[in-house]
């Protein structure tokens, strides 16, 4: 009896002692769950300690600004996104920040991988903004975030598009009005009751190329947009700036795709695009070369496309920066840059100025990155 006893309890010990001594497992990089807890800690905790951007970024890692409420450069480096953070925790408190939808594609093996999410976040507006008397406000905002991680899963650049704060709007803009969502907004966020499939996915990505793809080719391939959206879609802008801010139906798609047409030679590279895993969007993000004549300008931006159960598109929301006319049109700066000038924490290093792009180099750089970083995710 006592032998039976020992060789049961050995049986229950050994695998327990056996499992202990196993060395522990790494755990496989997550970009996408590090851009949700870099989220967190900075617009829910707003922590500017080592637990945040050095814990989830590499310490080269890079804000590119907008061009719309953040100047259209480079802030390289960990001290410079902490900066920026700083002042802008500085100015408004309270936050909330919540991932409406979020998505990765699967170029790990390419050593990269882009995660893009639609996003809702609110702030009070409780300290000085470029000298504005705090107006205890509390300001929403809708937006797209983009962030490219490593194979580690560090993050290495973030862009974040969005139709910015009642503040920045009335310091920044000629005509400052101010509306805190999209509408529709509940077409935009309402989860679907049907889960894509493969095969669903596919064709809602390739309809979103779609679109690229007929501004690149000319007005003659307008027709093509019949096939890929509904009668009645609704082109909305993200910006709140650009307009148009709801425009309804295909004739109406048609003529903001002629318009661009119209006035430049356009050759648009995709940057990232991928479907909502469980959900009815796609993402896809875009640099675009516009050439009119001897000049030639970049317009960098990211749309998000919703989708009804037969992968048609709805819905287009549309983030992006401005040409220069537009931003002389509608900013009080002008062209020259996007608001007003940020002085950063490195006194002796100055902010790069917007940087402008020959035709030629812009070819080579498509002709390498388009469609690079597409990819349906499971």
């Amino acid at each position: 009896m006592q032998l039976l006893l020992l060789l049961l309890l050995h049986s229950v010990i050994a695998p327990a002692t056996i499992a202990l001594r196993q060395p522990c497992q790494l755990q496989a990089p997550d970009p996408l769950g590090n851009v949700r807890l870099l989220a967190d800690c900075l617009y829910n905790k707003n922590d500017l300690g080592d637990d945040c951007i050095p814990a989830y970024c590499q310490p080269s890692v890079t804000v590119h600004g907008d061009g719309v409420w953040l100047p259209r450069a480079p802030f390289a480096g960990t001290q410079w996104v902490t900066a920026l953070h700083r002042e802008l925790f500085a100015e408004y408190s309270g936050w909330s920040f919540n991932f409406l939808e979020i998505a990765a594609t699967a170029g790990a093996a390419k050593g990269f991988t882009e995660v893009l999410g639609f996003f809702h976040w609110q702030a009070n507006n409780t300290g000085s903004y470029h000298g504005l008397n705090p107006t205890f406000r509390q300001s929403a905002d809708y937006g797209v975030l983009h962030a490219t991680a490593d194979k580690q899963g560090k993050v290495t650049d973030v862009t974040i598009w969005r139709g910015g704060f009642a503040e920045e709007r009335e310091v920044l803009l000629r005509e400052p009005q101010y509306d805190d969502t999209i509408g529709p907004i509940r077409d935009i966020t309402q989860q679907p009751f049907w889960m894509p499939s493969k095969s669903l996915q596919l064709k809602m990505i390739t309809h979103a190329h779609t679109l690229i793809e007929v501004l690149n080719q000319g007005d003659k391939f307008l027709d093509s947009l019949d096939d890929i959206a509904v009668d009645s879609v609704v082109l909305l802008d993200g910006m709140h700036v650009w307009g148009p801010s709801k425009a309804a139906g295909l004739t109406a798609l048609k003529l903001w795709v002629a318009g661009w047409l119209q006035q430049y030679e356009l050759n648009v590279a995709i940057t990232a695009s991928t479907a909502t895993p469980t959900s009815n969007k796609v993402f896809l993000c875009f640099k675009m070369l516009l050439t009119s004549g001897s000049s030639a300008m970049q317009v960098n931006g990211c749309l998000m496309y919703v989708f009804n159960i037969q992968g048609f598109i709805t819905h287009i929301v549309v983030y992006r920066n401005g040409t220069p006319k537009e931003m002389a049109e509608k900013f009080i700066g002008g062209s020259v840059s996007a608001g007003p000038d940020w002085h950063g924490p490195l006194q002796d290093v100055q902010r790069p100025q917007q940087m402008e792009l020959s035709k030629e180099s812009f070819a080579r750089w498509a002709s390498r990155s388009s469609f690079a970083g597409s990819a349906i995710v499971a």
